[in-house]
């Protein structure tokens, strides 16, 4: 995690390749799997191809029913998704998914979830151009972070949300 938040991509795909070997499978569900961490970095690397394979691999599908076990996986391929220019019909299987995981992590009250799912649901409404949703979504998102002081999950989200930014406030002003 380290690595990748200083930008060292390569390194950090290099230090998930060890960690890999040297996971030791238990009964405990591995909510976090070390190829979809490296999903996430193919797409920080704009390598879309690469995260689009792990993708096919895992089984996943937008269709799937919400699941806290997988809610990462499920977000992973959201971003994979919204990374390859979606149709508008895409983009709302992802919207839809990703409803489906808010509902879930708001009635279990995780507030990291929630916070992740509702900036990519901005990302997935600015993506179609519906800025207006994006800047509300994001909105939401930053109002729960704030108080417990989340940054890094914006942070790590770059340039997606560092776009979003100027929308929120044109539109928090337009309100108030």
């Amino acid at each position: 995690y380290l690595k990748e938040s200083e930008g060292d991509l390569d390194a950090a795909l290099h230090l998930w390749d060890e960690a890999a070997r040297a996971y030791v499978r238990t009964p405990i569900p591995d909510l976090r799997p070390v190829e979809a961490m490296k999903a996430h970095i193919y797409l920080r690397q704009n390598r879309i191809d690469k995260a689009q394979t792990w993708a096919h691999k895992s089984g996943l599908s937008l269709h799937d029913a919400p699941d806290y076990l997988h809610e990462f996986e499920q977000l992973i391929l959201a971003k994979i998704i919204l990374a390859d220019s979606p149709n508008k019909q895409q983009v709302m299987d992802v919207l839809k998914m990703l409803d489906g995981q808010l509902k879930l992590a708001q009635k279990q009250n995780r507030l990291r979830s929630q916070i992740e799912i509702l900036s990519l649901q901005a990302f997935a409404h600015q993506t179609v151009g519906e800025n207006a949703q994006a800047a509300s979504a994001l909105e939401h998102a930053l109002k729960l972070a704030e108080p417990e002081g989340y940054l890094r999950i914006f942070v790590s989200e770059g340039k997606s949300i560092a776009e979003l930014l100027p929308k929120i406030k044109t539109t928090y002003l337009q309100n108030y």
